[in-house]
């Protein structure tokens, strides 16, 4: 890989230039061929700069990052032989549409572009010293990652069904054995582009909501509130479980059952556990085999109460 000259760069920023972006030799690479461009104040303490990457003749990768003054933080990437183009594509997300806000949280949003959608990688919120993380991935089929992380210094106990008690698409809290005040879980995601991205901003909002309100509520509250939830949240944690000891029952109980060699329900019960295994796979996230707690009452000091929002 040769360093860029200062031919090709003159020739790399040109379109830049015209749109009154000026390169910033200082905090550029020429080895590694990136070139970085000098930060534009927008309204509201948005700050933006922009990356140019040409790893090889005829690729070119632009990244957008926009900063606020909170300290939130959101990327727009786009990839393509024509680096004038990719920063027109660019320029036509307005930098708000990477931030959003509802009762108590603010949200940054970091996208990638392909030639017709805005598809969204990954996305950072934070209310009252909490932050919520979701992640994408690229994969189509696979779950959204969520990441929560309580205020700095904080002891905070979460009940593993905080976020299973909203609905389906939501998986239990699972615990981070290096950090106590970290916790993470999955929300399903449908469709294709865009309606995949859409459905994770929605869902995103729908579960900040449910977190700022909740939070701002004593514990007792989330289980006078979600107790019916809190019991169907149990019981579908507990279906894998039961599917795969219903399933041996059934079939140590098929020899005693007085069935034809040739009969349906012997076929079915025989290949059960292979319709089964290919349905596991088949879902965004891997069952797992486990004995649910049951839903109890939470006592009053298991998270902060009440939380200032």
């Amino acid at each position: 890989m040769q360093p860029l000259t200062h031919h090709q760069i003159i020739g790399l920023v040109e379109p830049f230039t015209r749109r009154g972006r000026h390169v910033d030799l200082a905090a550029s690479n020429r080895l590694e061929r990136w070139l970085v461009f000098k930060p534009v104040e927008h309204e509201a303490g948005l700050r933006e700069t922009l990356k140019l990457e040409n790893a090889y003749d005829g690729y070119f990768r632009l990244t957008r990052r926009l900063h606020r003054d909170n300290g939130l933080e959101a990327s727009l990437v786009a990839e393509g032989a024509d680096a004038g183009e990719l920063l027109r594509r660019i320029e036509a997300v307005p930098p708000q549409r990477q931030f959003s806000s509802g009762a108590g949280f603010e949200t940054a949003l970091s996208f990638r572009l392909d030639a017709s959608n805005m598809i969204l990688t990954d996305a950072v919120a934070r209310f009252a010293g909490y932050t919520v993380s979701l992640r994408v991935p690229r994969t189509r089929g696979m779950a959204g990652e969520i990441e929560l992380a309580a205020p700095a210094g904080s002891n905070v106990t979460l009940p593993e069904d905080l976020l299973a008690v909203i609905g389906w698409d939501w998986s239990p809290l699972r615990g981070s054995r290096a950090r106590k005040d970290l916790w993470t879980s999955k929300v399903r995601l449908r469709g294709k582009e865009p309606r995949r991205s859409a459905s994770a901003e929605k869902k995103l909002d729908t579960t900040l909501r449910h977190l700022v309100f909740t939070l701002s509520q004593p514990p007792s509250a989330f289980h006078r509130r979600h107790a019916g939830a809190r019991w169907g949240a149990a019981f579908r944690r507990a279906i894998p479980l039961s599917t795969a000891v219903g399933m041996i029952g059934g079939v140590a109980m098929l020899p005693r059952a007085a069935l034809d060699d040739f009969s349906p329900l012997r076929m079915m019960m025989f290949n059960l556990p292979t319709l089964l295994l290919a349905l596991a796979f088949s879902m965004q996230e891997m069952p797992r085999f486990e004995i649910p707690p049951w839903p109890r009452r939470l006592k009053d000091d298991d998270w902060p109460h009440p939380l200032e929002v």
